[in-house]
């Protein structure tokens, strides 16, 4: 998946932007923080996100960047499954 995802049960998670540099350092903080959660995962098994954790993982995302990030940033939120199929943008 080509952007900062999250990938952790029902719905998934990504960042997106054309801001190449904000993208790239976006990519590589998804993957540390998935491969921690797949070291933690058996522990958490069954944890729904909570309120706005989605959002708030944007803000976190565009606040550690620390440089001036030079397009928007969109949070998209997917879900492929055959109970509910979904596709938003914010």
């Amino acid at each position: 998946f080509p952007y900062g995802a999250r990938l952790a049960g029902g719905r998934a998670m990504a960042v997106h932007s054309w801001d190449d540099s904000f993208l790239a350092w976006s990519v590589q903080s998804a993957v540390r923080r998935t491969q921690q959660d797949a070291a933690v995962s058996a522990a958490q098994k069954d944890v729904k996100p909570g309120p706005y954790e989605r959002e708030l993982s944007v803000l976190k995302a565009v606040r550690g960047y620390g440089h001036r990030i030079t397009a928007p940033v969109e949070l998209i939120v997917l879900s492929n499954s055959n109970k509910e199929q979904l596709l938003v943008t914010q």
